[in-house]
């Protein structure tokens, strides 16, 4: 069991590395690469807003992941929302963790705080790292998360 740890220890250093290194300058695009839902056979996992939007007012988006068939939401993985910087909006924190997470057996859910700086179309995008599993397997998976908010004025 240790040995595992450390291997996704490593193994996640290494994708966040590999992520940090390919990292878009800000931009009020979004990334070709980036979807506001996915979905498999293991899970489904959507980011979308909590609410609207106000220039000048904190707001948030949510992330949703949902483990499917035996898979279960991995309680011990250390969750997290890298949010990449963008023209517009001004987030919380540039890292959300665990501690935002609602964290149930096949359901998790974290608002990630931001607040839109202008009016207008802005992008909302980061990398959501998380885990799903059953009695005898863990999946750890990283996807680039994002999705356009529409800014009404004050």
């Amino acid at each position: 069991m240790g040995q595992m740890r450390s291997f996704a220890a490593a193994l996640i250093a290494v994708v966040s590395f590999a992520a940090a290194s390919g990292a878009n300058e800000a931009s009020s695009e979004p990334s070709s690469s980036v979807r506001s839902r996915y979905e498999d056979e293991l899970y489904t996992l959507e980011i979308s807003p909590r609410g609207t939007f106000q220039r000048g007012r904190p707001g948030a988006v949510a992330i949703h992941l949902e483990a499917k068939g035996e898979y279960k939401c991995n309680v011990e993985y250390p969750y997290k929302f890298k949010a990449h910087e963008r023209e517009g909006v001004t987030f919380e924190r540039a890292v959300t963790r665990k501690d935002a997470m609602t964290i149930n057996d096949k359901r998790c859910s974290m608002d990630v705080a931001l607040t839109p700086d202008a009016a207008g179309k802005k992008t909302v995008e980061g990398t959501f790292s998380f885990s799903v599993c059953t009695d005898q397997r863990c999946v750890i998976e990283q996807r680039e998360l994002g999705l356009t908010i529409a800014v009404g004025t004050k």
